[in-house]
């Protein structure tokens, strides 16, 4: 019985009836952490994680080598099968960083308040995507900033988001670090499966996924590409889960 299943047995719902319910618990309880960060002022980086859509207190994120560390505030949506978990690592650190440099650009030195952050990241035309859900929240509407609740705003942006996003996923694909990593990376990765990874197990016969990122960016290197396109050993791990959970290997 799952735990959903459970908590619908003992407390005489419908496992959707639960399900409901448990999705608005975690709806309200993000709605509260965002309602917590609009009352306080934000350093340059918490500024980028929050108009990002992630809290940066309660998020372990680029800081762990596991994907899902991230605590998502209201409009993201969680992924939870292994590939979307990796992409959703990997899209998070590309927007993060760059709003980290959007936002130092026309940002104020020190702390900034909430309101103005969320004019200035409008204004750069990007949305945050808790903005919808903080409009419709009592507590979090009381500290946005006037001209959001105007018609015809910051949600009318929505599309250029999508497709901006969309831009991005495409030169990601294109880009030559992902050739690579698919590339050379991946005939090594394919070269330690074949063989059964028998020099690359732990004690206790699961799969050393540091053993193997480190071999893999060996045969990157025996590959003699320039060294500015080498992968760090943290994205080769998120490849690797992805791959292992491809071809059904325990790690």
């Amino acid at each position: 019985m799952s735990e959903r299943d459970l908590i619908a047995h003992l407390t005489g719902e419908t496992p959707g009836e639960t399900a409901v319910r448990l999705a608005q618990t975690t709806q309200q309880r993000r709605l509260g952490v965002l309602a917590d960060w609009l009352q306080r002022d934000w350093n340059l980086n918490e500024a980028a994680w929050i108009i990002a859509g992630v809290c940066p207190e309660l998020s372990h994120g680029p800081c762990t080598s596991q994907a899902g560390g991230w605590y998502v505030l209201p409009g993201l949506q969680y992924p939870s099968d292994a590939e979307s978990l990796f992409g959703f690592d990997r899209d998070m650190e590309v927007i993060i960083n760059r709003l980290q440099s959007t936002l130092a650009k026309v940002a104020h030195e020190g702390t900034m308040t909430p309101r103005d952050v969320i004019l200035l990241a409008i204004k750069k035309n990007v949305c945050p995507p808790w903005l919808s859900a903080a409009k419709g929240d009592k507590e979090c509407s009381k500290y946005l900033p006037p001209a959001v609740f105007e018609s015809g705003g910051p949600d009318a942006r929505t599309a250029f988001r999508v497709a901006q996003k969309k831009r991005r996923n495409e030169q990601y694909e294109a880009s030559d670090l992902t050739m690579l990593i698919r590339g050379a990376g991946r005939q090594a990765f394919d070269r330690l499966k074949n063989q059964g990874f028998a020099d690359f197990r732990k004690r206790n016969g699961t799969i050393n996924i540091a053993l193997v990122a480190r071999s893999l960016l060996d045969g990157i290197e025996a590959a003699q590409v320039d060294p500015k396109l080498w992968p760090d050993e943290r994205t080769l791990r998120n490849y690797i889960n992805v791959w292992l959970a491809d071809a059904d290997l325990k790690k």
